[in-house]
């Protein structure tokens, strides 16, 4: 009696396990599956991070060399981590030292925030009106909306700077 119920308690923790496991995938964006994130979006978000500060803001000379390696990032699919990889890289090395440590700090101040929150984070309007939910509150964006809103922001940003070389 006792070896029947280990199998039959083994076979629940299977089955609850596999079904974990395939909740966990099918909740998470392709971008982020093995634990990667998007190359493109984190350099995207690093220059946001610059060009929010009038001290770390980008000169003109790094506008004209880091404009056409941002329109190519913004044609890499979001799966091609490497591509990404590497534009980013060239993206970074024309940054200053100084806008290197200013997005160290500002990386080191989410993390201490969402340390500070458990990672929840307070109620209120979310960032670029952007909801992990979606209409009605179904589940994360589809693959499609979410390429929408990357060329968007992908858009934006390369809109403000090439007015900002005018």
């Amino acid at each position: 009696m006792t070896r029947r119920w280990l199998a039959v308690a083994g076979a629940a923790a299977v089955v609850v396990a596999a079904g974990a496991a395939w909740y966990y995938t099918q909740q998470r964006p392709p971008a982020e599956a093995g634990g990667r994130r998007d190359p493109a979006m984190a350099t995207l978000v690093a220059l946001r991070v610059l060009e929010s500060r009038p001290q770390t803001r980008l000169t003109r000379e790094q506008i004209a060399t880091i404009l056409p390696l941002l329109r190519a990032l913004r044609d890499v699919p979001a799966g091609d981590v490497r591509a990404a990889a590497s534009l980013a890289r060239s993206i970074r090395a024309a940054l200053t030292p100084e806008q290197v440590e200013a997005l160290r700090e500002a990386r080191r101040r989410f993390r201490e925030r969402a340390e500070a929150t458990d990672g929840v984070r307070p109620p209120g309007p979310r960032p670029f009106g952007f909801s992990p939910l979606g209409p009605g509150g179904q589940a994360a964006a589809s693959e499609e909306r979410r390429a929408q809103l990357r060329a968007r922001l992908f858009d934006g940003m390369i809109r403000s700077l090439e007015q900002r070389m005018q």
